[in-house]
């Protein structure tokens, strides 16, 4: 059975739920009651999974009434596993692969694709299978394999198909950022297609966005113009694309020309764009345009991205720093990245703008420069309504030269603030290396345990692992203990494995007794470890806290977990015994869990090369069950034994 049935990390700080697994046999027959152990909320601060331990009984078979039958699952996978790999199957075909990918299960469709291709060789819809391929890494964003499958496919198609393939080659490649790669696979493609005039305008349209993506606008004006000239084009997307490269070079006056009377919704963003640059509709009315009109209510986030930028340059240029912030802030914490013909929001920029805010800010209150608390004193004082204007008098005061008595007080309230309004992204965007106001600062612990609570909502649990360590205590209702064991999990989870292994074996290392739900608890983040697989690091802990496990429940638990770990590491043997010493614990041998461990055992035995043992094993098994499923599984496994055996002995 794999560790992965116990555990499941999800921490809502609400709350965490972890659903108990399914056994093949009613918990209560297993003679112990299940450890519940529900995390408490604290502090904000809570990604504590039920930490239940109580492992039912290792499934064998079905269960006496077939109602909470399960069959055990492969040892868990290491975490750098392959691509998941099927056989051929009839059962294969393209409206299934379609369902699936509705559905969402990409890794499963493109199994799928790839386990029934051979069958299709030869046939007429091999090459719509490859399409189909083709579609599903797009979308599951495996762009270097797909590349790589379009270059092998590209050397064994030919005629329409070959062309076919390179031309989604260079598509691919530009949309992964290859520009130089794609622009020559462009210019050798369209000197293979020159006869074809349907596809060569298609390829110069691709041509031409390389130029504008690589930033070559005059080379993409340039070439827009004699395909214009050649083609007459005048379909949304062409007007698009030439609008856009009329903007970025700076020639607003033709791209309202250009976009004028279009419906489509980019379309109208960008002529209200290009008529902010020509000067024909004035930077306050763009804003009250694009702020007020419905008509600009966007479902594609890209296009509301578009709206907020356009309004973060019309409120530059109309110096409306508020307004600015606000946008600058939104993109930021949306992570919208570069978008085309505007200013990138970036840290600096948001900066800046709070520069200019906070300029205003003090004018109005009277304050004088140089006198920073009272600068910080008027923020702190400011109503929520004017949360932007106190974020801005923050950063303002971290941006002096040498710092300023109000440093540790600007930090706090910009972060606060920026927390309150569920810009957590935007903290990222201006604290960390590299980061406009450097590595993020103590800002106390309370605030702490907030900010790390958005970066574990985030999943940024390195983020998160960094904030923690530096609290100097727990928080007020948890113990040490717990709060050590949660820091353990933020590390492991972050990627720092061995230190959280680490903290785990200090912890056993000062104390002197543990109670039997905290033990509980440890073991979870220990399951952790198995669930990367850490089999090393987990075999140390389990190892560490075996002398504190006081009752017959968590000794034999914590030897079945070590034979889980011992398989993970690929020790047979030791696995088999440790399996047969969690079955043996109070001599309790005959009792679900006890069988249970011995059929694990079995199975381990014979991955070990010792047959006559498992053999053994299994018939023991055979001679205390009534069950008759159970039977019937037995008798398999031990004919299964005398076949290994036999094919040992030719």
């Amino acid at each position: 059975m794999s560790p992965r049935q116990f555990i499941g990390w999800i921490f809502i700080l609400g709350g965490a739920l972890l659903q108990s697994p399914a056994f093949a046999e009613n918990e209560a027959a297993a003679g112990y009651a299940a450890a519940d152990v529900q995390a408490e909320a604290t502090a904000g601060l809570n990604f504590d999974t039920v930490f239940e331990t109580y492992i039912g009984p290792i499934p064998v078979v079905e269960g006496d009434d077939g109602a909470n039958s399960q069959i055990r699952e492969p040892t868990r996978a290491a975490a750098d596993s392959p691509p998941l790999q099927l056989p051929p199957s009839p059962e294969i075909n393209l409206p299934r692969i379609r369902n699936l990918l509705s559905a969402g299960a990409l890794t499963l469709a493109e199994s799928l694709l790839v386990a029934g291709l051979p069958a299709r060789v030869g046939q007429s819809d091999w090459f719509d299978w490859q399409r189909e391929l083709w579609e599903v890494r797009e979308k599951n964003n495996k762009r270097d394999r797909l590349i790589e499958s379009l270059l092998v496919l590209a050397e064994n198609v030919q005629g329409d198909q070959r062309l076919e393939v390179l031309e989604r080659l260079v598509e691919v490649q530009q949309k992964n950022g290859d520009f130089l790669i794609a622009r020559a696979g462009l210019r050798d493609l369209m000197l293979m297609v020159n006869s074809d005039p349907v596809r060569t305008a298609r390829l110069r349209r691709l041509l031409i966005q390389n130029y504008l993506e690589s930033g070559l606008v005059a080379d993409a004006d340039a070439a827009s113009v004699r395909y214009q000239e050649e083609y007459l084009p005048d379909d949304t997307e062409w007007n698009l694309l030439r609008g856009q490269i009329l903007i970025e070079n700076e020639e607003p006056s033709k791209a309202v020309a250009q976009l004028v009377g279009l419906q489509d919704q980019k379309a109208r963003l960008m002529l209200v764009l290009a008529r902010l640059y020509e000067g024909s509709l004035k930077p306050i009315a763009v804003i009250a345009h694009l702020e007020g009109d419905e008509v600009f209510t966007f479902t594609s986030p890209e296009l509301e991205h578009l709206r907020a930028a356009i309004t973060a340059e019309a409120a530059r240029l109309a110096n409306q720093p508020g307004i600015r912030v606000r946008m600058l802030e939104n993109l930021l914490a949306a992570d919208a990245g570069s978008i085309p013909m505007l200013p990138e929001a970036t840290p600096e920029r948001l900066l800046k703008a709070y520069g200019d805010l906070a300029t205003i800010a003090g004018n109005d209150a009277h304050l004088l420069l140089g006198n920073d608390l009272e600068w910080a004193k008027h923020a702190d004082e400011l109503p929520p309504e004017k949360a932007p204007v106190a974020r801005a008098i923050y950063a303002m005061l971290l941006q002096k030269d040498g710092g300023g008595p109000a440093v540790g007080t600007a930090h706090w309230g910009l972060i606060d603030l920026l927390l309150s309004d569920g810009l957590y992204r935007v903290v990222l965007a201006l604290y960390g290396d590299g980061s406009p106001l450097g590595l993020l600062p103590d800002v106390g612990d309370a605030l702490s345990l907030r900010l790390s609570r958005h970066a574990l909502e985030a999943g940024d649990y390195s983020i998160a692992a960094q904030v923690v360590t530096s609290l100097e205590q727990p928080p007020d209702g948890m113990t040490d203990w717990r709060w050590q064991l949660q820091i353990a999990r933020l590390e492991i989870f972050s990627g720092q494995s061995q230190v959280g292994a680490d903290r785990l074996l200090q912890v056993l290392k000062d104390t002197d007794e543990v109670e039997e739900q905290e033990l509980d608890r440890l073991l979870q983040v220990a399951f952790d470890l198995q669930a990367i697989s850490r089999d090393d690091l987990a075999l140390k802990v389990f190892e560490a806290a075996g002398p504190f496990a006081r009752t017959v429940r968590q000794r034999r638990e914590l030897l079945f977990w070590m034979g889980e770990s011992q398989i993970g590491e690929g020790r047979f043997a030791q696995g088999a015994d440790l399996f047969l010493q969690s079955s043996e614990v109070a001599g309790q041998q005959l009792d679900l869990w006890g069988q249970s461990a011995r059929f694990r055992a079995a199975e381990a035995l014979v991955d070990a090369g010792l047959l006559q043992d498992a053999f053994n094993v299994y018939r023991s098994l055979l001679k205390e069950s009534s069950n008759e499923n159970r039977q019937l599984q037995l008798r398999q496994k031990l004919q299964n034994l005398n076949l290994l055996e036999a094919v040992r002995s030719e």
